[in-house]
């Protein structure tokens, strides 16, 4: 069994899986519980409401856990959020056997982690022993490299999020960050096509374009069939899926930003 929480964005077809459990992080929107359609968050983020999440409760990762099946459980960097020290003290509570996995990562990056996850769990089923799937899962972190493209920094600053960004932050311009554990300023550019060319040139840069599989994340941008168009020119093939982010992760980064996960 795999389990994520709401800040680790997969597949649409994923929530018909039987062997994926995800735990929503806990939204909301004035104060209030929102349990509304997306649709519904992304219009209060643009009309200024005060939007709010809390990550999983100890109890609420307790209860996936105990499915009565080995469980892999993959995360949002605990370097983000509470999630990974929360899953490790459900995990021992849990009767079975539960690995923790911390992404380092986040949205599609953690997701690219999590199906990768499943995939040697498949394996581990058919021929490797569990103790070389969690070699393998010790090691997923530093397969992965996520990007994130903020369209508007005044979001991190609103949610409390700007204090876990290294570097030199401006409000007034787009950030592309970098996501291993804590976020990493890049660089600035003037505007969002700016950004679109930077994204594209950092993974060739980083001899990322040659990657076994990406996926792309966004925040109700309204662009993403022409940045997704740019990135698929630039990988030579197209993406294993395109997802609009969760309310974890869009409540942090603002209506209309970016997420790009790679994994070699």
């Amino acid at each position: 069994m795999i389990v994520v929480d709401g800040a680790v964005d997969l597949p649409e077809e994923a929530v018909a899986w039987a062997d994926v459990v995800a735990v929503p992080a806990r939204v909301r929107v004035d104060g209030q519980p929102f349990e509304g359609l997306p649709a519904a968050f992304w219009r209060a983020l643009r009309d200024g409401r005060s939007v709010a999440t809390t990550a999983p409760s100890v109890t609420d990762l307790a209860t996936a856990y105990g499915c009565g099946e080995p469980v892999v459980a993959v995360h949002v960097s605990g370097d983000l959020s509470r999630t990974v020290a929360r899953a490790r003290e459900a995990a021992g509570r849990a009767v079975g056997r539960v690995t923790v996995v911390d992404s380092g990562s986040l949205s599609v990056g953690a997701g690219l982690s999590a199906l990768e996850a499943r995939r040697l769990v498949a394996a581990s089923a058919a021929s490797a022993s569990f103790e070389d799937v969690r070699r393998a899962l010790e090691h997923l972190p530093e397969r992965v490299h996520t990007f994130a493209a903020v369209e508007h920094p005044t979001w991190l600053v609103r949610s409390g999020r700007a204090g876990f960004v290294t570097g030199h932050l401006s409000t007034r311009r787009p950030v592309l960050l970098a996501v291993h554990g804590r976020p990493v300023v890049l660089d600035q550019p003037r505007d969002r096509r700016g950004v679109v060319k930077l994204l594209a040139r950092r993974v060739h840069d980083h001899g990322l374009a040659d990657a076994a599989v990406w996926a792309l994340g966004h925040a109700d941008a309204g662009d993403i069939e022409d940045v997704t168009g740019v990135l698929t020119a630039m990988f030579g093939r197209p993406p294993a899926f395109v997802v609009p982010v969760g309310a974890a992760v869009g409540a942090h980064l603002g209506p209309d930003s970016l997420v790009l996960g790679v994994m070699r």
